[in-house]
């Protein structure tokens, strides 16, 4: 085929016209790179979520727990990373050490050059807030 010849397709009921042929470049991403990543486990959660965050740059970080008014409860961080993956727990207690009570809260990641967020859902079952006897 031709580079300047004018193909034709029908495609869904509508003629388009392509005038010039296109390449597709068959390079490989680096996968060596390190790259950003935050995953939440398990999300709903009972007793405990956990956050994974791989950050491709060290430096400080900060992870702070919001409840769905945008009020923070508990903060995480503060520290320097000089490892890649930063593995932060969280059991529902806020910075009082108190029980949330079960519902959505949001997360809000920092670190060097990249801000995250994301929501969370706390079950939070009666008998791990209350003392059942």
């Amino acid at each position: 085929m031709q580079p300047d010849a004018e193909i034709k397709y029908i495609w869904q009921e509508s003629m388009i016209k392509i005038n010039q042929l296109i390449g597709v470049d068959d390079h490989q991403a680096d996968l060596s790179t390190p790259r950003f990543s935050l995953t939440t486990e398990p999300n709903p959660f009972n007793r405990k979520v956990e956050f994974t965050i791989n950050c491709p740059v060290s430096g400080r970080y900060s992870l702070d727990i919001l409840n769905s008014a945008g009020r923070r409860i508990k903060s995480f961080g503060g520290e320097t990373a000089a490892d890649q993956r930063i593995s932060i727990g969280w059991n529902g207690l806020n910075d009082l050490n108190e029980r949330v009570v079960p519902g959505v809260y949001f997360y809000h990641f920092r670190c060097p050059g990249i801000i995250k967020s994301g929501k969370i859902i706390a079950l939070l079952k009666k008998s791990a807030i209350l003392n059942i006897r």
